[in-house]
Formats: C-alpha cells, structure tokens, sequence
C-alpha cells in the first residue's frame, strides 16, 4: 500500500518497538507541491495513514560508485530518528513522527552527503560516515540535549572492552571448534565400546566361574 512509483526510496529502518518503518525517498518528477528531487521522510505503519515529512533538501543525485546508502537510524531510548542529509547535516526528529514534524536537532557535520548512520548496540553513540571520506562518532545524550560538539578524531578509547576479530581468524576458530567436537565424538564412541568390551568380559568371567563352581559342587 506504500509503494509510490514516483517516490525513489534510498533507505528504510524498521522500529521493533513500534512496529513502524522510517522511509527516505526522493520525488522522480515534480507533482503535488513536491519538486523533482526533493526528499521526503516517511513513516508508515500498517493501518495507519501515512506521515511525511519534506526536510528541505534535495538528494545528491547519481550514485554512480554506491549501491546503497543508510542515512536513517532509529533509537529506541531517546524516541529519535537521525536523518543524514546530502548537505552533510545530521537532522533529528521525533519518533514516531508528529504532524507537521520538523528537526529538534540540526548539526552540520560533514563536508558532502552523508552515506551512512548507525547507533551503538546500547544506543549510545551515534556514528556517521560521509563522502568526504570522514568517520565521526557523537554521544547520543549530548546531541539529543543541543549541546554543541566538536570535530575530532574517533575516540577509540571508549572500546577498550571490545575485542576485534578478523573474519578469517573468526572461521578458523569455528573450524577448531568443530574438529575439537569431533574428537570428543569420536573419543566418547571410544569410550562406549571399551565400557562394552569391559562388561562382556566381566560378563564372560562370570559366567566361567559360575560354571566351574557348579561342577565342582555337583
């Protein structure tokens, strides 16, 4: 029911806690008060009507060396939609989206469009990445109060309790792990048939003895 053909979508970011989907699109062709290029921010939610929202900017046109970009995030904790924007600002909402919704947050971050938005799995920070080829990372309690912030260098210090791990090293930890399974497959069939062998022997002495016994009563 959401499919607008004259709507190119660039992202979409589902919220678990609402059910509801954040939508970045740009209008293909001039229609309805919109203007060819001009981007939109949608939420839509099964049952209910649709809310957009025009930031005002238009989107960066060709991407000709991306196949996508991920210029939405959502956080749960502080009911928050970063938005990315192709004029390198870092735009933040309310979530879910008021009526007439507007920015409760602007800060001008990157020299250029920027690609890629991402919280922090506890959502505290916030990461953006853009094509003037720059990382920046933002405590989320900061931006979301309007304090002003700073451009610097990636804190790496904050995960310090954070181990990286190269995929490859990663595969050959799983390959360890299963050959160390088989081993202990193996050794506990071992087992098992030695614990057999060692009862049928027992088993076989037995009865030896309970034979030689009756003979020699009898």
């Amino acid at each position: 029911d959401n499919v607008v053909k004259s709507t190119a979508y660039s992202c979409l970011c589902y919220d678990d806690s609402t059910g509801m989907i954040a939508a970045m699109g740009s209008n293909k062709v001039a229609e309805q008060g919109a203007q060819e290029g001009e981007v939109s921010l949608r939420q839509i939610s099964k049952g209910q009507e649709l809310r957009c929202v025009k930031p005002g900017y238009f989107s960066a046109g060709q991407r000709s060396s991306r196949t996508h970009t991920a210029e939405l995030a959502i956080c749960s904790l502080s009911q928050t939609v970063f938005v990315g924007t192709s004029t390198g600002q870092l735009l933040l909402y309310k979530w879910p989206l008021p009526e007439n919704a507007q920015p409760y947050q602007k800060y001008d971050i990157h020299q250029g469009e920027v690609l890629f938005v991402k919280l922090s799995t506890d959502e505290k920070y916030i990461f953006t990445m853009g094509d003037d080829n720059s990382l920046f990372m933002f405590d989320v309690d900061i931006i979301v109060e309007g304090r002003p912030v700073s451009r610097k260098s990636f804190n790496y210090s904050v995960f310090d309790d954070v181990s990286y791990i190269l995929q490859q090293e990663l595969d050959e930890r799983s390959r360890n792990i299963d050959s160390l399974r088989t081993q202990i497959d193996d050794l506990t069939r071992d087992k098992e048939k030695e614990v057999f062998r060692l009862k049928s022997t027992h088993e076989d002495e037995k009865r030896l003895r309970d034979d030689e016994y009756s003979r020699t009563t009898g």
